[in-house]
């Protein structure tokens, strides 16, 4: 056919697509379900997609799911919160309930008109006194769908009670996948730590202001649901803690742990942590272990990745605030944690203390530097961080180190293979006075130092 006498027809709906409200009901509601998650009060869209017009109001009034999830903060109007309340409790039907509150002011009222739905409740997350948290357990309600606990308390909190206040999570052993507290402010933590045997546990995070109970309690807590966590995260030591308690435990096999956060001394934990898929490492703050014998960050970090079998599955490493107690002991335990870290990809070490020694020596930097015949460490780096307070240095330290580092960028602009082993290419790079952006060739790209 030629193609002057082609003729190419339209459907008509594709030039006048059909209206809205022309969709089929189950369409439009599904729509609604998924335009909910975007918002911060997915109420107040149900409210909006009933003033529409009748049929979305019908819609809206018969879709569960567009009012299940509530969410309470400090700037809801108190006169009209129980009618809001009842509102989602009435139209959400069967479904289960995502409840969240910020507000401690609300927070009594919010449990007591939820309570008699506690078999409803799916994710609760609270914030407020910790009295109220514990009115949960001692209302004793059942919770057989509860999937994730969250608490925050009070930052002028002065006594927490754990193992009360988690008691009435105790028949969601089967199901709770995910718990958080975080009792960070409080100054002390009332009686042991006893946190249930949860067999489905993927997320655990515990910052507790008092940590005389930890970290023992909390890695006998771990091990109850160590077979399913892949997420866990705590601030539980403190740098002059007891930490005799630990010569007593065995090691805590998390055999599927992919990421692992660890504030302050709580670093320790790594000396007793089995962690063979772990992919994701992060240290706030790791301050060192005041009476435990080499007691720094990098000396539990050589432990963990220790425990498993080299090259250590790791992929990112980060450990930022690092404070001034970066002593002798850790320059020697770090490069030999490198040297089992054949997997890195991404490392970042910050410093913030005022400390005139370097994070990283002179010999871990030059370890990173490509040189013929000699693989570097960590051969797979594509991001590289380091932030060391050089302003305490003498200048001529200073420029040594920048210079050293400079060569571990220009060095590592493209991929190679070295003596044998591969070695990545690098991505991007940051470092004082220096900023790179990779792979390129050659130096005309860089700040000058």
């Amino acid at each position: 056919m030629e193609s002057d006498t082609m003729s190419i027809t339209t459907p008509l709906y594709t030039l006048n697509p059909p209206p809205v409200y022309r969709l089929p009901t189950e369409i439009l509601a599904g729509i609604f379900v998924l335009l909910k998650d975007y918002h911060y009060t997915p109420a107040s869209f149900a409210r909006t997609v009933s003033r529409v017009c009748k049929p979305w109001r019908s819609i809206a009034h018969s879709t569960g799911q567009l009012w299940n999830a509530i969410v309470i903060d400090d700037d809801e109007d108190g006169c009209h919160l129980m009618a809001y309340l009842d509102a989602c409790l009435t139209l959400s039907g069967l479904c289960g309930l995502d409840v969240t509150c910020y507000s401690k002011v609300y927070l009594p009222s919010v449990i007591a008109k939820l309570l008699p739905h506690a078999h409803r409740w799916e994710y609760v997350e609270l914030t407020g006194h910790w009295r109220d948290f514990l009115s949960l357990s001692t209302l004793s309600p059942s919770c057989p769908r509860l999937k994730k606990v969250s608490f925050e308390s009070d930052p002028r909190e002065d006594l927490v009670h754990i193992t009360g206040m988690l008691d009435f999570t105790r028949d969601s052993t089967a199901q709770l996948e995910h718990l958080s507290v975080d009792a960070s402010c409080a100054r002390r933590v009332g009686g042991d730590i006893n946190i249930p045997s949860f067999i489905g546990l993927r997320h655990l995070d515990i910052s507790l202001g008092d940590t005389w109970h930890c970290p023992s309690a909390l890695l006998r807590a771990a091990s109850l649901s160590r077979l399913t966590i892949d997420f866990l995260a705590t601030d539980c030591c403190r740098p002059d803690g007891l930490w005799t308690e630990l010569d007593a435990l065995e090691p805590v096999h998390m055999p599927v742990l992919y990421k692992l956060c660890l504030c302050n001394a709580s670093h320790v934990l790594m000396r007793y942590i089995v962690a063979p898929a772990l992919e994701e490492l992060l240290l706030t703050c790791p301050t060192s272990a005041r009476g435990l014998p080499d007691g720094d960050f990098c000396t539990s970090l050589l432990a963990l990745v220790s425990a498993s079998d080299a090259p250590h599955p790791l992929l990112d490493f980060t450990a930022q605030d690092i404070p001034e107690d970066f002593d002798e002991a850790a320059a020697r335990a770090f490069p030999r944690a490198l040297e089992r870290l054949g997997n890195l990809e991404e490392l970042s070490v910050q410093c913030t203390g005022g400390d005139d020694r370097p994070v990283l020596s002179r010999t871990v930097i030059s370890a990173l530097v490509c040189r013929e015949g000699v693989p570097p460490l960590v051969p797979n780096l594509t991001k590289f961080c380091i932030s060391p307070n050089y302003g305490c240095f003498p200048p001529e330290v200073m420029i040594e180190h920048l210079l050293l580092i400079q060569d571990v960028l220009f060095s590592r602009a493209v991929p190679r293979v070295i003596d044998g082993t591969p070695v990545a290419a690098l991505e991007s790079a940051q470092a004082p006075e220096i900023q790179y952006m990779g792979p390129v060739d050659g130096r005309e790209n860089m700040d000058e130092v």
